[in-house]
């Protein structure tokens, strides 16, 4: 769970290796994502989701 400004990207680095926290538990696969117009959307929806 994370945000992001280029999804595909983001993915990438996880799948490459280049994310030191999850270089070991590859490979990763996107399973759905949202988009929100605004940072604060974004970090209230994922505390959210986190705090269930």
């Amino acid at each position: 769970m994370g945000f992001t400004k280029n999804v595909n990207e983001r993915l990438k680095r996880h799948n490459t290796g280049k994310v030191k926290s999850t270089k070991h538990r590859r490979p990763f696969r996107l399973i759905s994502f949202r988009e929100f117009a605004t940072l604060r959307e974004t970090i209230n929806y994922e505390r959210r989701l986190k705090n269930r």
